[in-house]
Order: structure tokens, then sequence, then C-alpha cells
């Protein structure tokens, strides 16, 4: 399993270590959320280099208390992206 590395997180105080996965529990740094989103609204507004993408999404959950880990995998409707690779990436931060 590849960690989605892209979003800013941080450790929680007493992490517990999820064997698992290998990893720590971490939580998403919330006010990076903000930021991407209006860089994202900006690049949309020029309306530039559009590509139409399809995505698909694979979501890994695991129950903390069982230890259980479940994947379901999700597709979004094709959608134009402006803005180039980086109006693609914003688009997948928010």
């Amino acid at each position: 399993m590849i960690p989605f590395t892209n979003v800013d997180t941080e450790k929680e105080d007493g992490d517990d270590w999820i064997a698992p996965l290998k990893r720590y529990r971490t939580w998403v740094v919330k006010e990076k959320f903000t930021s991407i989103e209006l860089r994202f609204t900006e690049s949309q507004k020029a309306q530039t280099n559009g590509s139409d993408v399809e995505f698909r999404t694979l979501v890994v959950v695991m129950n903390i208390k069982t230890r259980e880990i479940t994947t379901k995998i999700y597709f979004s409707k094709t959608t134009t992206i402006y803005g180039g690779d980086e109006g693609i990436k914003l688009y997948l931060k928010t």
C-alpha cells in the first residue's frame, strides 16, 4: 500500500502503531484544504488546457477496534478540468 503523501499530516500525541499498515496513525491538517481549494478554483477560472478525465479511487479503510481492513473502488464521472497538470493535481487534493 502506498500512502497518500500529497496531503500534510501530523502525528497525534500518544500515537498508536498500526501494524497492518506499518505506520503510525496520522491526522490530516485541515487548514491546508482551504488554500488548496482556493488555488483550484482560481485555476478553473482561466479555462485553458482542459482535460476530460475519469478517476478511479481506491479507498482502504481500517476499523481501529478490530484491525479489519476493507477496500472499495469508486469511479467519479468524467470531468473537464482546466489548468493543465497543476489543475489536475489541485483537483485531486480538493
